[in-house]
């Protein structure tokens, strides 16, 4: 006979030994990372200079997504279980999917709003903190290991966009999903771009290119439809070189609409530039 709803005991297990499983493959690249950085000096050429700086890093940021996708799993059955348990405690049905998958904790480590200041997420401006300084709060939170960025640079992911939009979620007492800079949005829950707010989540990429991850701070008036938005690894001055620094974090970055229905940004006050896909906005 078919079990009618969730064993949530059993689905627990599971998302533990999802985690537990991506934790190992983090363990992995960070043991493999550290055997190729003894190479340089016990093998010289331009085979070994490709292996050191093109092969390897290509399979390790490989390595890095399958990761997140497993932990991202693993999470996600974790919070239904957490859902189902919640629900049937207190004698109420719940419906599987949509925003269950999202991750509903904050995490420790993130700069509290306090009680009755800031506006609301969604409102006017954004709640405290604002993003000024946001870099500085990144990188003194990395010192800490129970920290969302504390976490990202043990798995060899700090100053990305991604551990960036976590943090700066958290930061504005909003859930954080995990996920590349594509899926985070989608895991917290698609809008229409009119109804994005300040602490949406602006996700780029395809179901089959990471992308980047940027996070709204301003709504602007008018049209076109144009919002400010924080992100970190944008590359120095508007190279392509990414450094993993916190000199590449922007909180001036304007995106907007463009008539055709494409969008554009502006980095640092500079020409606008069509995007290389269309943005997906989450609510806040």
């Amino acid at each position: 006979m078919a079990r009618a709803g969730m064993d949530v005991d059993a689905v627990e297990q599971i998302g533990r030994g999802l985690q537990t499983d991506a934790e190992a493959l983090a363990a992995l690249t960070t043991k493999v990372d550290a055997l190729v950085r003894r190479l340089p000096g016990l093998w010289e050429g331009k085979d070994a200079n490709d292996f050191v700086s093109i092969w390897w890093p290509q399979h390790r940021r490989s390595l890095q997504e399958v990761r997140s996708n497993i932990a991202g799993l693993g999470q996600s059955a974790l919070n239904n279980a957490s859902e189902q348990r919640e629900a049937s405690d207190a004698g109420t049905a719940v419906a599987t999917g949509g925003a269950a998958a999202a991750v509903s904790g904050v995490a420790a480590g993130g700069a509290n709003v306090a009680a009755g200041s800031g506006t609301p997420p969604g409102g006017v401006g954004a709640s405290l903190p604002s993003s000024a300084g946001g870099a500085d709060r990144y990188t003194a939170a990395l010192d800490d290991p129970h920290s969302v960025v504390g976490r990202a640079r043990a798995n060899g992911e700090d100053y990305q966009c991604a551990s960036w939009a976590s943090f700066r979620r958290a930061e504005l007492g909003l859930t954080h999903p995990g996920g590349n800079g594509f899926e985070q949005a989608g895991r917290i829950g698609l809008v229409d771009a009119g109804q994005a707010g300040v602490g949406s989540v602006v996700s780029t990429g395809t179901s089959t290119w990471t992308g980047h991850v940027m996070v709204v701070e301003e709504k602007q008036s008018g049209s076109p439809l144009t919002f400010r938005v924080s992100e970190m690894n944008t590359g120095l001055d508007g190279s392509d070189a990414y450094h993993a620094s916190a000199a590449e974090y922007r909180d001036n970055t304007i995106i907007r609409q463009r008539a055709d229905g494409s969008w554009e940004a502006s980095r640092g006050g500079r020409a606008f530039v069509r995007m290389a896909s269309s943005p997906r906005f989450s609510s806040n």
